[in-house]
């Protein structure tokens, strides 16, 4: 590393860091409905935020992961804590459609940003009226953290 700091300045002005990070903390809402009743772990778990490795990334910028597994404790949290964006883990899902129908009638609920991460849930969120749908289609061999947060970004400044 150079001593001299004009010519560190100079090497390090070209640098630009790969993820842009808001000014403000986010609070995200993670959905993985039925995850209790499930006795095998399925293949799209892979996409899930602890996967991803987002929780540490996110703490690492005083951002806030809240976890739900039923819509009752999902408007709980909303009601307390300011989120921003809801991810919805539909891998749990057997019926997307009718999860995201009583979804849609939670209002505290539905007035968020809806990241989800699999086509069978995206392709029914945008089915459903009143959900603002935000896609993170990533295959399971490409996970990408880089990507994912880039839709976090997107949707959140979408609700400002």
């Amino acid at each position: 590393i150079p001593a001299d700091l004009e010519i560190l300045q100079n090497i390090l002005g070209g640098v630009k860091p790969s993820t842009i990070i808001p000014n403000r903390s986010l609070t995200l809402l993670r959905l993985y409905p039925n995850c209790i009743e499930q006795k095998e772990p399925s293949k799209s778990l892979s996409h899930s935020l602890s996967e991803w490795s987002l929780v540490e990334q996110l703490s690492l910028f005083n951002h806030r992961i809240l976890e739900a597994d039923d819509l009752e404790q999902a408007q709980m949290l909303v009601r307390v804590w300011q989120v921003d964006v809801i991810v919805l883990d539909g891998s749990y899902l057997d019926d997307s459609t009718d999860y995201l129908q009583s979804l849609s009638q939670c209002s505290e609920l539905a007035s968020l940003p809806l990241i989800t991460l699999d086509i069978k849930t995206t392709e029914a969120a945008n089915q459903v009226d009143n959900l603002l749908v935000f896609p993170c289609l990533i295959p399971d061999n490409k996970q990408n953290v880089g990507q994912l947060w880039e839709v976090i970004q997107i949707a959140a400044s979408s609700k400002s």
